[in-house]
Protein backbone atom coordinates (compact mmCIF):
# COMPACT_ATOMS: atom_id res chain seq x y z
CA UNK A 1 0.00 0.00 0.00
CA UNK A 2 3.07 2.52 1.00
CA UNK A 3 4.38 1.47 -2.50
CA UNK A 4 1.07 2.31 -4.23
CA UNK A 5 0.83 5.83 -2.36
CA UNK A 6 3.87 6.88 -3.19
CA UNK A 7 3.16 6.14 -6.83
CA UNK A 8 0.48 7.93 -7.26
CA UNK A 9 2.00 11.58 -5.26
CA UNK A 10 5.31 10.67 -7.64
CA UNK A 11 2.82 11.17 -10.79
CA UNK A 12 0.66 14.04 -9.93
CA UNK A 13 3.83 15.70 -8.95
CA UNK A 14 5.00 15.44 -12.08
CA UNK A 15 1.78 16.47 -13.63
CA UNK A 16 1.76 19.32 -11.56
CA UNK A 17 2.21 22.71 -14.13
CA UNK A 18 0.97 25.15 -11.34
CA UNK A 19 4.91 24.97 -10.03
CA UNK A 20 7.51 27.00 -11.46
CA UNK A 21 9.90 25.29 -13.18
CA UNK A 22 13.54 25.56 -12.13
CA UNK A 23 15.09 26.83 -15.57
CA UNK A 24 11.95 29.56 -15.93
CA UNK A 25 13.14 32.56 -16.14
CA UNK A 26 10.72 36.02 -16.01
CA UNK A 27 10.22 38.20 -18.98
CA UNK A 28 11.37 41.97 -18.60
CA UNK A 29 10.90 43.86 -21.94
CA UNK A 30 13.52 46.98 -21.93
CA UNK A 31 13.07 50.05 -24.03
CA UNK A 32 16.03 51.11 -25.48
CA UNK A 33 17.06 53.01 -28.33
CA UNK A 34 19.16 49.57 -29.46
CA UNK A 35 20.05 46.53 -28.30
CA UNK A 36 23.44 47.34 -27.54
CA UNK A 37 23.03 50.93 -26.29
CA UNK A 38 22.45 49.81 -22.57
CA UNK A 39 23.06 53.16 -21.52
CA UNK A 40 19.99 54.87 -23.27
CA UNK A 41 17.29 52.18 -21.54
CA UNK A 42 14.58 53.92 -20.58
CA UNK A 43 12.91 51.75 -18.19
CA UNK A 44 12.64 47.93 -18.15
CA UNK A 45 8.68 46.07 -17.68
CA UNK A 46 7.01 42.87 -16.86
CA UNK A 47 4.16 44.29 -18.99
CA UNK A 48 4.60 44.38 -22.73
CA UNK A 49 1.87 47.34 -22.48
CA UNK A 50 3.29 49.13 -20.69
CA UNK A 51 6.89 48.86 -22.33
CA UNK A 52 5.15 49.87 -25.68
CA UNK A 53 3.96 53.21 -23.83
CA UNK A 54 7.10 54.34 -22.61
CA UNK A 55 8.83 53.93 -25.59
CA UNK A 56 6.14 55.74 -27.28
CA UNK A 57 6.67 58.38 -25.51
CA UNK A 58 10.19 58.86 -26.27
CA UNK A 59 10.89 58.41 -30.38
CA UNK A 60 13.21 56.59 -32.14
CA UNK A 61 13.21 53.98 -28.75
CA UNK A 62 12.63 50.36 -29.19
CA UNK A 63 11.22 47.11 -27.03
CA UNK A 64 13.71 44.25 -26.53
CA UNK A 65 12.92 40.82 -24.93
CA UNK A 66 15.48 39.10 -22.76
CA UNK A 67 17.27 38.32 -25.58
CA UNK A 68 17.60 41.24 -27.59
CA UNK A 69 14.83 40.39 -29.84
CA UNK A 70 13.07 43.70 -30.84
CA UNK A 71 9.40 43.44 -30.03
CA UNK A 72 8.38 46.91 -30.83
CA UNK A 73 9.47 50.05 -32.07
CA UNK A 74 8.20 53.70 -30.95
CA UNK A 75 5.74 55.69 -33.43
CA UNK A 76 7.92 58.50 -34.76
CA UNK A 77 7.10 61.81 -33.88
CA UNK A 78 5.88 63.68 -37.15
CA UNK A 79 8.74 65.64 -38.67
CA UNK A 80 8.57 69.36 -37.46
CA UNK A 81 7.03 71.79 -40.43
CA UNK A 82 9.90 73.34 -42.47
CA UNK A 83 10.21 76.87 -41.00
CA UNK A 84 9.78 79.60 -43.49
CA UNK A 85 12.56 82.19 -44.52
CA UNK A 86 12.21 85.04 -42.71
CA UNK A 87 12.69 86.85 -46.02
CA UNK A 88 13.39 86.85 -49.57
CA UNK A 89 15.74 89.03 -51.78
CA UNK A 90 17.18 88.64 -55.10
CA UNK A 91 19.37 91.88 -55.17
CA UNK A 92 22.62 92.98 -52.83
CA UNK A 93 21.30 95.67 -50.08
CA UNK A 94 24.03 97.85 -48.89
CA UNK A 95 24.12 101.44 -47.31
CA UNK A 96 25.01 103.47 -50.60
CA UNK A 97 25.93 107.35 -50.69
CA UNK A 98 27.21 109.40 -53.52
CA UNK A 99 30.30 112.38 -53.87
CA UNK A 100 28.74 116.10 -53.19
CA UNK A 101 31.63 117.52 -55.59
CA UNK A 102 33.61 116.87 -58.62
CA UNK A 103 37.20 114.89 -58.33
CA UNK A 104 37.00 113.93 -54.98
CA UNK A 105 39.84 112.24 -53.64
CA UNK A 106 39.55 108.15 -53.24
CA UNK A 107 42.54 107.56 -50.60
CA UNK A 108 43.87 104.43 -49.34
CA UNK A 109 44.20 105.17 -45.60
CA UNK A 110 41.89 107.77 -43.74
CA UNK A 111 44.64 110.72 -44.16
CA UNK A 112 45.23 114.18 -46.58
CA UNK A 113 48.67 112.38 -46.93
CA UNK A 114 47.47 108.84 -48.04
CA UNK A 115 47.86 107.33 -51.74
CA UNK A 116 44.79 108.62 -53.76
CA UNK A 117 43.62 105.66 -55.41
CA UNK A 118 41.66 107.73 -58.30
CA UNK A 119 39.47 110.41 -58.21
CA UNK A 120 35.74 110.57 -58.22
CA UNK A 121 33.24 112.67 -60.25
CA UNK A 122 30.02 114.43 -58.93
CA UNK A 123 26.83 111.89 -58.24
CA UNK A 124 29.50 108.73 -57.94
CA UNK A 125 27.61 106.50 -55.95
CA UNK A 126 29.44 104.51 -52.87
CA UNK A 127 28.90 101.74 -50.92
CA UNK A 128 29.41 102.81 -47.58
CA UNK A 129 31.10 100.43 -45.07
CA UNK A 130 32.13 102.11 -41.79
CA UNK A 131 32.52 106.19 -41.00
CA UNK A 132 35.14 107.12 -39.52
CA UNK A 133 34.67 110.60 -37.78
CA UNK A 134 36.13 112.85 -40.91
CA UNK A 135 36.88 109.83 -43.17
CA UNK A 136 34.17 106.70 -44.61
CA UNK A 137 35.17 103.64 -45.55
CA UNK A 138 33.85 103.04 -48.71
CA UNK A 139 34.17 100.83 -51.92
CA UNK A 140 33.49 101.56 -55.69
CA UNK A 141 33.73 98.57 -57.88
CA UNK A 142 35.37 96.12 -55.10
CA UNK A 143 38.26 98.51 -54.60
CA UNK A 144 37.86 99.51 -50.70
CA UNK A 145 39.25 103.41 -49.62
CA UNK A 146 38.81 106.62 -47.98
CA UNK A 147 36.29 109.60 -48.97
CA UNK A 148 36.54 112.53 -46.59
CA UNK A 149 32.95 112.45 -45.12
CA UNK A 150 32.16 115.99 -46.12
CA UNK A 151 31.71 115.13 -49.31
CA UNK A 152 29.13 112.26 -49.33
CA UNK A 153 25.44 112.40 -50.01
CA UNK A 154 23.83 110.19 -47.23
CA UNK A 155 20.28 110.77 -48.86
CA UNK A 156 20.89 108.52 -51.86
CA UNK A 157 19.61 105.23 -49.23
CA UNK A 158 19.02 102.26 -50.98
CA UNK A 159 15.03 101.76 -49.65
CA UNK A 160 12.51 98.77 -50.53
CA UNK A 161 10.31 95.80 -48.48
CA UNK A 162 13.26 93.93 -48.77
CA UNK A 163 15.63 95.63 -46.60
CA UNK A 164 12.21 96.50 -44.05
CA UNK A 165 12.82 92.28 -43.92
CA UNK A 166 16.01 92.16 -43.47
CA UNK A 167 15.63 94.75 -40.42
CA UNK A 168 13.29 92.72 -38.79
CA UNK A 169 15.84 89.31 -39.50
CA UNK A 170 18.34 91.27 -37.45
CA UNK A 171 16.28 92.96 -34.96
CA UNK A 172 14.90 89.20 -33.89
CA UNK A 173 18.60 87.81 -34.17
CA UNK A 174 19.33 90.69 -31.58
CA UNK A 175 21.21 93.21 -33.39
CA UNK A 176 19.51 96.84 -33.56
CA UNK A 177 18.75 98.84 -37.25
CA UNK A 178 17.09 101.12 -35.57
CA UNK A 179 13.34 101.85 -37.08
CA UNK A 180 11.81 99.10 -39.00
CA UNK A 181 11.69 101.42 -41.82
CA UNK A 182 13.08 99.94 -45.24
CA UNK A 183 15.89 102.69 -45.33
CA UNK A 184 19.52 100.98 -45.59
CA UNK A 185 20.96 103.80 -43.17
CA UNK A 186 23.89 104.10 -40.59
CA UNK A 187 21.88 101.98 -38.10
CA UNK A 188 20.89 99.36 -40.47
CA UNK A 189 24.73 99.03 -41.74
CA UNK A 190 25.77 98.83 -37.78
CA UNK A 191 23.94 96.56 -36.87
CA UNK A 192 24.95 94.26 -40.33
CA UNK A 193 28.74 94.81 -39.44
CA UNK A 194 27.88 93.54 -35.94
CA UNK A 195 25.98 90.31 -36.99
CA UNK A 196 28.64 89.31 -39.90
CA UNK A 197 31.51 89.63 -37.53
CA UNK A 198 29.71 87.47 -34.85
CA UNK A 199 28.75 84.96 -37.62
CA UNK A 200 32.36 84.97 -38.86
CA UNK A 201 31.49 86.46 -42.74
CA UNK A 202 33.26 89.14 -44.34
CA UNK A 203 32.35 92.30 -42.43
CA UNK A 204 31.24 94.48 -45.49
CA UNK A 205 28.41 95.72 -44.49
CA UNK A 206 26.46 93.91 -47.42
CA UNK A 207 23.55 91.70 -47.34
CA UNK A 208 24.57 89.41 -50.32
CA UNK A 209 23.86 85.48 -50.12
CA UNK A 210 26.10 84.36 -47.40
CA UNK A 211 24.20 86.79 -45.14
CA UNK A 212 21.09 86.53 -45.59
CA UNK A 213 21.22 83.36 -45.88
CA UNK A 214 22.72 83.52 -41.97
CA UNK A 215 19.82 86.10 -41.11
CA UNK A 216 17.51 83.17 -42.54
CA UNK A 217 16.62 84.50 -45.54
CA UNK A 218 16.39 82.93 -48.85
CA UNK A 219 18.33 84.53 -51.88
CA UNK A 220 16.78 84.72 -55.26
Amino acid sequence: MDTFRADVKALLNERDDTKPKPSAIAQTYRVRKTWQDAESQKGAFNSLGNAKACADDNPGYRVFDNRGNRLYTSVSAKPAASAKPAFTISRMLRMTAKVKRDEINFRAGPGLTKTILRKLPKDTQITVIKPQGDWTLASIGGLQGYIWSKYIDYDAYIRGEDVKAVQRALKAAGYDPGDIDGIYGLKTLAAVLAFQRAKKLTADGVVGEKTARALGGVWK
